[in-house]
């Protein structure tokens, strides 16, 4: 059906950006920057100087924890693999089957998640970020597939049981 190679690392994940996050936490704070953003602009329009200040503040934490709960999980998605694997790259595979989404890297047995436990998917540039219902985070590299293939797949799993919410884009 479907398969897919790549190296999971530190250039990867970076380009991955925000699509590592949950989607609500990530438009979250996007909104809670706007609305502060907005508010620091109709206090100076009214010339509140005090509250627009305070709204200014607002705006830098909402995109500053943005770039730290990023960093934070690159970090850590590094980390993790070094422990895991002694080194900061792996080597990963993914394909689907009938039977569900099999996850395969150097050096592990082969992971299969059933279609029932895929609870989201994000897509960046470069690749789509997939988790399921037990937490595992997992990635289809773009790169092995051509622009149809890319629609293929995102119809395949629509027709698919899975818990994910296809919202319009």
């Amino acid at each position: 059906m479907f398969k897919t190679n790549g190296t999971i690392d530190r250039e990867f994940l970076e380009g991955l950006g925000c699509t590592m996050m949950e989607k609500w936490r990530d438009r979250g704070m996007i909104v809670g920057a706007i609305v502060c953003l907005a508010f620091a602009v109709v206090c100076l329009v009214f010339s509140f100087w005090l509250p627009a200040v305070i709204g200014a503040i607002g705006f830098c934490v909402f995109l500053w924890e943005r770039m730290i709960i990023k960093n934070t999980t690159i970090r850590n998605t590094l980390r993790n693999l070094e422990k895991t694997t002694g080194s900061a790259s792996l080597k990963a595979s993914t394909k689907f089957t009938d039977e569900g989404f099999v996850v395969m890297s150097d050096g592990y047995e082969p992971t299969v998640i059933k279609y029932e436990e895929l609870k989201s998917i994000r897509e960046s540039s470069h690749a789509y970020v997939i988790k399921a219902t037990n937490g595992m985070t997992s990635f289809v590299f773009k790169d092995g597939l051509k622009p149809e293939d890319q629609q293929k797949l995102i119809d395949f799993l629509k027709s698919k049981p899975t818990k994910i919410k296809w919202g319009k884009k």
